[in-house]
């Protein structure tokens, strides 16, 4: 199945969008938590997306993962805080 880069471009959109609605329970979890913990968001998204993979049955590009640069993935680092 080919992939289209429209079909890139709306899922970005999507998730450009979906900034803005995530940052609000996230805050509302932290003040609740008494600290700004995104680190159960981020449990959260990695349980839904490890979920959504063993549906599919798709490894794909995670095989692909531990022959790549490390500094390819410092934008990881960028994430977390």
């Amino acid at each position: 199945m080919k992939v289209e880069a429209r079909h890139y471009a709306g899922l970005m959109l999507a998730a450009g969008a979906g900034i803005p609605i995530v940052a609000g329970p996230n805050a509302s979890l932290g003040v609740r938590l008494g600290s700004p913990v995104a680190v159960v968001l981020f449990a959260v998204a990695l349980a839904a997306s490890d979920a959504v993979r063993a549906l599919t049955g798709g490894q794909g590009a995670l095989r692909a993962v531990p022959g790549q640069p490390g500094v390819l993935f410092s934008d990881g680092l960028v994430v977390a805080f």
